[in-house]
């Protein structure tokens, strides 16, 4: 009888450890995947803004035709910097 430290494993064991390992990288690949498909492109939604009431018109209507912003017009231009770092809430 020959002692050697070194032993093949048999054919059980290398199944078994091959299929955690398949098992371990198609999960890591899932993962990467999902992460990649919710944010490959990400965009601003309802983002509230206060603007004073001396904005001119047009740029008020440009403000508000955006989908990224929810604007609230307040007095003027001291009130909409209390209301944007307060993280007071616009009116919806």
């Amino acid at each position: 009888m020959t002692s050697s430290a070194f032993q093949t494993p048999d054919r059980t064991a290398m199944r078994k450890a091959s299929t955690a390992v398949a098992a371990s990288l198609l999960i890591s690949l899932l993962f990467i995947a999902s992460y990649v498909g919710a944010l490959h492109a990400p965009t601003a939604r309802h983002v509230p803004l206060a603007v004073s009431a001396q904005v001119p018109n047009p740029v008020l209507s440009r403000l508000e035709a955006s989908e990224a912003l929810e604007v609230k017009r307040v007095a003027d231009a001291d009130a909409a910097a209390a209301r944007s770092t307060s993280g007071e809430p616009t009116d919806r």
